[in-house]
């Protein structure tokens, strides 16, 4: 029998035909129905039976955590769950629907992740973090969503704007730290093993020095110092950033040492044995800085290096043996601004590298590094005009077993004197060679930037020079 409800109804003649109506449909209806028929009660009744589908469009009960990671949960203004970096996500989007529903994962750019109800993600990073949907579809009606805010946690880290600042006496400066962390962290500045309060006006006794902390946006922390003062600023600093999963610490060093020089000099030399080195005080541009720094010297620190190939032996040679510079100091006239340093007695036609540092009271500067390149063709026969080695590039000189070239010209600083073979030490290195170049040759990579100098015949060259001038004097005696 049906049960009294008003969403049945029965319809026909009640003799030979019989309606059951349902309206309106409701998931409760679906079931299996059976028609019976008696014609005589004492036989048993004809029957049929037809089972009636609902289909219900989907609808998503909840979105639930599971597994061993447990998030903390926060449904204000939506739903967020907050896990931290490297967790084990799993999420179980429950849906109904009539048919059985299609689960989707989406996330907020659109992109499909998971095609079951479970949603897991393994090692859960920062870049993580974003709205998840899940999408069930039972064909019925327009699909239904729910959507999940995920939230990964990690601690912060510390990045500063400027590690090494230098500044004089006076100066305005900023001490800058970016901070990525979630949660929030929570920021400090710390120096000579105090921390600097944001109510503190001056951490010393001495009224010149201001030092105000500001929180610049969420990532963003700023220690101004409003006028340094070299005894009580000087020093270094440290911006702690602290939360719930840890700390970072970032350091930056303020001092008075000198800035970094500006080394102006044409790389490309046009001089065989000598290189004019021209360089800028680390200051700004302009002459009269109010800012600037004082040096008292300048050192120059410089090598050259090429290729050596006698036999099947391949050395790297290095002008001072071993990769020990050559030093130079100069010393600098109160008020000036651009400097200069003639290097000597240098091999032709090789690269050099130069590092060249301030010094002061404060200490040594930060090193500006700079490759040059000297000629191979005298400067009386170049017309302004010559070849020289490209700043970097590795000169290789084939050389016989009797002869070592030199690293540095020991002349007496002639501009451009004849050969002279000295020893040095090296440093042997495997290369590939791009060809076998022939004995008593010399050649530069990349081809044809240098002059080829016959070492062989150079000395063929002198042999015959003085035949000829031993003829020469033998008939000027005679005549």
């Amino acid at each position: 029998m049906i049960p009294y409800d008003k969403s049945y109804q029965l319809e026909g003649d009640f003799n030979k035909t019989f309606h059951l109506r349902i309206n309106p449909v409701r998931p409760r209806h679906a079931g299996v129905y059976v028609c019976q028929v008696y014609l005589d009660t004492r036989f048993t009744p004809l029957q049929t039976s037809i089972e009636l589908i609902v289909n219900i469009a989907a609808t998503i009960r909840e979105i639930r955590p599971t597994g061993f990671a447990t998030p903390r949960i926060s449904n204000k203004p939506k739903l967020k769950l907050f896990y931290n970096e490297t967790d084990r996500i799993q999420l179980v989007c429950d849906a109904d629907g009539m048919p059985t529903p299609n689960v989707t994962w989406r996330k907020s750019d659109g992109t499909t992740i998971a095609t079951v109800a479970e949603l897991v993600l393994e090692n859960i990073q920062r870049e993580d973090s974003g709205t998840y949907t899940c999408v069930a579809d039972s064909f019925v009606g327009p699909p239904a969503e729910k959507k999940v805010e995920i939230v990964v946690q990690y601690p912060p880290e510390v990045t500063v704007r400027k590690s090494d600042i230098r500044e004089p006496e006076g100066a305005y400066v900023w001490l800058e730290c970016y901070v990525d962390a979630k949660p929030r962290a929570e920021y400090r500045w710390i120096k000579d093993n105090r921390t600097i309060r944001a109510d503190e006006v001056g951490i010393t006794e001495n009224p010149k020095s201001t030092k105000v902390p500001l929180l610049c946006f969420q990532d963003k922390i700023r220690l101004i110092i409003i006028s340094l003062n070299p005894e009580s600023d000087y020093g270094r600093y440290f911006c702690v950033a602290t939360n719930l999963l840890g700390n970072s610490t970032g350091m930056i060093d303020v001092s008075g040492k000198p800035r970094k020089p500006k080394i102006i000099s044409d790389p490309v030399g046009n001089r065989k044995h000598k290189f004019n080195l021209i360089w800028n005080h680390g200051n700004n541009e302009r002459r009269e800085d109010p800012r600037s720094i004082e040096v008292n010297s300048y050192e120059i620190q410089y090598y050259g290096f090429w290729m050596e190939i006698s036999g099947n032996t391949q050395r790297l040679i290095y002008s001072n043996g071993n990769q020990e510079p050559f030093k130079e100091t100069v010393e600098v006239t109160t008020g000036q601004y651009r400097m200069n340093y003639l290097l000597d007695d240098l091999r032709e036609n090789i690269t050099y590298n130069v590092s060249l540092f301030g010094r002061n009271k404060y200490g040594d500067g930060e090193v500006a590094k700079f490759q040059f390149c000297t000629s191979s063709v005298p400067q009386n026969q170049r017309n302004g005009t010559g070849s020289a080695c490209i700043p970097g590039a590795t000169s290789v000189y084939v050389v016989d077993d009797a002869t070592n070239s030199s690293g540095r010209n020991v002349s007496g600083g002639n501009e451009d004197p004849e050969y002279i073979s000295t020893t040095t030490q090296s440093t042997t290195f495997d290369i590939d060679l791009p060809e076998q170049l022939p004995v008593g040759q010399a050649k530069c990579w990349p081809a044809d930037t240098c002059r080829v100098r016959s070492i062989a015949t150079h000395h063929t060259a002198h042999l015959c020079l003085n035949l000829v001038l031993v003829f020469v004097f033998i008939r000027v005696l005679f005549l």
